[in-house]
């Protein structure tokens, strides 16, 4: 999940370009950023969604809302908490999904590979 996070910058900067997983997926982190509450959408905004790219620092984000860090990562704690409990589920989803669709063009292209093999032998 923090990866989903950290990339949510870049996945929305290069939106047109992305593969249906990763669109999926920034579906998935809109969905569950829509979920959690407002203040803590807000941390996790201020914390991985950034004109360069980069996370902002713990500290940078502490020193600006003038708290301790410890302060700071408690909040930022729970936003993070809260944000796994709606994109855990979706996420696991969407890999699910993936990984059956890979299987089934696994058995596709295996099924043409036989199909193949025996028209090549049959007489």
């Amino acid at each position: 999940w923090k990866l989903i996070l950290k990339k949510w910058p870049k996945y929305r900067a290069e939106l047109s370009s992305l593969s249906e997983l990763n669109t999926k997926r920034l579906k998935a982190l809109y969905t569950a950023l829509n979920a959690i509450s407002v203040e803590n959408r807000q941390i996790l905004t201020e914390k991985y969604y950034t004109k360069n790219h980069q996370s902002n620092s713990d500290y940078k984000i502490a020193a600006l809302k003038n708290m301790p860090v410890s302060h700071y990562r408690a909040m930022l704690r729970e936003a993070q908490e809260e944000f796994c409990i709606f994109f855990g589920p979706l996420d696991q989803q969407i890999e699910r999904e993936f990984e059956e669709r890979l299987q089934q063009e696994r058995e596709s292209r295996n099924q043409k590979r036989v199909d193949h093999i025996a028209k090549r032998w049959s007489c």
